[in-house]
């Protein structure tokens, strides 16, 4: 146990506690005394590593219990519900504590979190407020630190620390220490708590999906995408006509699909065409057939879509750029059921649903005359309005994890500034966008991290609008990676290029030291010649 022979530095204790706001000294006083400056940098090395975040807690606890005299101490992350996601303990033999909950005062721990404050008690069994706490006298809890980790604002953890044997151990230094610590951890550990919970939501998406039929590659969890997909489930097995509108890359072929994989006619044929792809006669032909001699060409009778698609689904993409002529045609299909071939008089059935869809109002182009207002009352029974991307933030990330598992690269991991990059990016293309952006990222990255220079360079630049969230999480983070870099080219340039000494003289292992040099692009040849 760590001699405490000198006099306590004099703090403002309110009933034993400190608060967030009582220091208010010059940076030397939050980097107080030498040993807690390395504790500080050996965290660093950790946060930024390429561990486990349950081995990275596990050194930063360790680091703590060492350098504070602490008997265990505990880490807990909570989830936007304020339920714990996340915890681990360790004692100052460096073991885990296997149940920290009957091992830590949680009323002191739900002062902390209720309050967002921090404190530090001298003798818990004597303080006003715990003393009579079933935890406190149970465990005989003397000195405690317990410092809540804040993320944007956000209470998204608590760190507590205490020893059973001595009086008033923690001082002003331990405290510093603490919160200090806490405060440089929230944002890489916010961010790699944010990529587990990504895994996490993709898996949950992705069962949610199986367990409600077969919704193809329809990702997200967003309240707006959600309301539409539930409304699709409901028209799903019924027979009505659906028009969908959205965007270029919203998905639309996606969810026409999904009604109809999700309905009696599953099994008969899905067909998707767009209606301003093909001329209005070779259009007219590829609907309804044609028999021979029916124009130049038409060497033999042919089939068309809807006698193709019988029993099954058309799905008419970009319906406002039907001809008028066909327009007449497609309301007699809905009217009746019934078609004439192209040069034939031979009036045929066939049972075909048609959903539709659009990235323009047609009730405008009704008013303007351009489309049939009986047509678009008989397409417009049930109407789905698609969400643009940027309607639907929550599940940009979600979907970026799913295309760089598609593209065959599921251990990339979304850097901290790419994230924000990412969320804060307008997307005009929606969803095709982001995937097309996720293609070219698996492609050029050749790590495990998406750095923000992986991304197509519109998605690069600073948005004028602000951020949804994440701002401070990548400009703090950049300071990590600015830090890093820069101390590897000059370790480098020390060691005049040598890799292995720069290595040891940095304290770090080689194998690592190699790893960031890669993560950085740092060539150490640059270095060989150097006169310095």
């Amino acid at each position: 146990m760590r001699s405490r022979a000198k006099k306590p530095l004099p703090l403002k204790i309110k009933r034993g506690r400190i608060k967030t706001d009582v220091f208010d000294g010059t940076i030397n006083d939050l980097y107080a005394g030498y040993r807690h400056f390395l504790t500080l940098a050996e965290l660093a090395g950790h946060i930024t590593s390429e561990s486990p975040i349950e081995n990275i807690l596990e050194k930063i606890l360790d680091e703590l219990n060492t350098c504070t005299g602490a008997e265990r101490s505990l880490i807990l992350i909570f989830d936007r519900a304020g339920q714990v996601v996340y915890q681990k303990g360790r004692n100052l033999n460096h073991d885990d504590i296997h149940d920290p909950r009957f091992e830590v005062s949680w009323s002191i721990i739900t002062k902390v979190r209720e309050q967002h404050i921090s404190v530090c008690i001298p003798n818990a069994m004597e303080d006003e407020e715990f003393k009579s706490a079933a935890s406190v006298l149970r465990l005989h809890v003397l000195s405690v630190i317990c410092v809540p980790i804040i993320h944007l604002d956000q209470l998204i953890g608590v760190f507590y620390a205490d020893n059973r044997t001595v009086l008033g151990l923690f001082h002003e230094n331990e405290y510093n220490l603490a919160r200090q610590c806490m405060q440089f951890i929230a944002n890489p550990l916010s961010m790699l708590l944010r990529n587990l919970e990504l895994k996490q939501n993709l898996q949950r998406a992705q069962q949610h999906i199986q367990n409600r039929d077969s919704y193809g590659d329809i990702i997200g969890n967003s309240p707006a995408l959600l309301k539409v997909l539930n409304l699709a489930n409901q028209v799903a097995p019924t027979q009505a006509t659906v028009l969908i509108y959205g965007e270029s890359g919203t998905g639309k072929e996606l969810v026409a699909r999904a009604i109809h994989q999700n309905s009696e006619r599953k099994d008969k044929p899905f067909i998707s065409l767009n209606c301003g792809a093909l001329p209005e006669n070779l259009l007219e032909s590829a609907l309804f057939g044609h028999v021979k001699g029916a124009f130049t060409g038409a060497h033999q009778d042919k089939k068309g879509w809807f006698e193709t698609a019988d029993g099954g689904t058309i799905f008419f993409d970009e319906i406002s750029e039907m001809s008028p002529a066909l327009q007449i045609k497609l309301l007699r299909i809905l009217q009746s059921g019934e078609y004439t071939p192209v040069g034939s008089t031979v009036i045929k059935q066939c049972d075909v649903r048609i959903i539709a869809a659009t990235n323009v109002q047609l009730e405008q182009l009704v008013h303007s005359g351009r489309f049939r207002q009986d047509l678009y009352y008989r397409l417009n029974i049930i109407n789905l309005q698609l969400p643009r991307l940027a309607e639907r933030r929550d599940d940009i990330l979600l979907l970026a994890q799913h295309f760089l598992a598609k593209y065959g690269h599921p251990e990339l991991r979304l850097h901290g500034e790419a994230q924000n990059a990412l969320l804060s990016y307008d997307f005009p293309g929606n969803v095709r966008e982001l995937e097309n952006a996720m293609q070219r990222v698996a492609v050029l990255c050749r790590g495990k991290d998406v750095l923000i220079e992986h991304l197509p360079p519109e998605m690069q630049r600073k948005s004028d609008k602000p951020k949804t969230w994440g701002t401070f999480a990548a400009e703090k983070q950049k300071v990590v990676e600015d830090f890093e870099k820069a101390y590897l080219q000059s370790a480098l340039k020390r060691a005049k290029g040598n890799v292995a000494q720069a290595a040891r003289a940095s304290g770090m292992d080689a194998k690592n030291f190699y790893q960031k040099m890669a993560r950085y692009h740092i060539q150490a040849a640059v270095f060989k010649n150097n006169k310095g």
